[in-house]
């Protein structure tokens, strides 16, 4: 998480062995390095001398592209680029791209410590926000029909994202199922309003608005020529 930093002994002690006094948390952090470069050796380069130890600690010397989450990162700000640039298809296949990198929770197991648990947290927004740009992409592209499941699941997973309602009400609108879509604007309301005492964001009022009226404004644009 610190790739190119150097991170004193103090530091990583206190971080990940806070109970152990210090010199024993040292000698500790040491045992572990060992074991660790030797499983870098083993992986060959560019692992194999990644550990560099300098005066003042410890840094991870490794190009970015060797780091799953630094990879993901990447391909998330280039789907967005993707999306800037109105290629809904690139954009979809480059975020599943970044999804597909994931293998269960962000750092799971390894949450140890403050700064770990803040550093998976904005690990597991930023996949969040990658599902909902490549839901997005998807259904700018028509994909409405295929998505509904999908986005069903999401939302029981993350009950209280309203993007991921909003993409759920309009996959349901352009799927002919304006009921379920109005159904789903009532739920995301009493949900925020039961969990968190607040009301949704304007934009679901616009969008309920605009099931009620059959607006076209909701429908798929036609395709350019």
């Amino acid at each position: 998480m610190r790739r190119g930093q150097t991170v004193t002994s103090d530091s990583l002690v206190d971080e990940l062995w806070p109970s152990l006094p210090p010199d024993k948390g040292k000698r500790v952090l040491q045992v572990r390095l060992a074991e660790i470069r030797k499983h870098f050796a083993d992986a060959g380069p560019p692992f194999e001398l990644a550990i560099a130890s300098t005066s003042a600690g410890y840094r991870l010397d490794l190009p970015p592209e060797a780091l799953d989450t630094e990879r993901f990162v990447q391909l998330v700000h280039d789907g967005e680029a993707h999306s800037g640039r109105g290629d809904m298809l690139r954009t979809s296949t480059v975020l599943r791209e970044a999804l597909g990198l994931w293998r269960g929770a962000a750092l799971a197991g390894l949450q140890v410590s403050q700064f770990l648990e803040m550093a998976a947290a904005g690990l597991e927004e930023l996949r969040l926000v990658a599902v909902e740009q490549r839901t997005a992409a998807e259904l700018a592209d028509g994909c409405h029909a295929r998505l509904v499941g999908e986005l069903e699941s999401l939302v029981r997973a993350h009950p209280l994202r309203e993007r991921l309602w909003e993409q759920l009400v309009l996959a349901l609108y352009r799927s002919s199922r304006q009921t379920e879509a109005l159904r789903a604007c009532a739920t995301i309301r009493r949900l925020l309003a039961d969990d968190i005492g607040v009301s949704p964001g304007p934009g679901l009022g616009t969008l309920e608005a605009a099931v009620l009226a059959h607006d076209p404004i909701l429908d798929l644009p036609p395709p350019s020529k």
